[in-house]
């Protein structure tokens, strides 16, 4: 499940006017799914190499660039560019 349809799932649950225990309990499952999710995306972009499966993890998200990113043969992983 994306960030997106989380933080959808996240605004409607949260509008429902007299929810539920079991709907609070969905509230408090999909908030902490897309803290961890946000945590998973931040280690990701500070990696200095990507696997290739991680890379293409990657590349679902808006704040990653792939022009960053360049493949080394040798390695066999995408190397973060070093900007001067």
């Amino acid at each position: 499940m994306d960030i997106y349809r989380i933080t959808k799932l996240i605004k409607e649950l949260e509008q429902v006017k007299n929810p539920y225990s079991y709907d609070l309990e969905l509230l408090e499952f999909y908030k902490k799914k897309k803290e961890i999710l946000i945590m998973n995306i931040k280690n990701l972009l500070k990696k200095e190499a990507l696997s290739v499966e991680e890379y293409m993890n990657a590349k679902k998200y808006i704040v990653f660039d792939p022009k960053n990113y360049l493949w080394d043969t040798k390695q066999g992983q995408y190397l973060i560019r070093k900007m001067s």
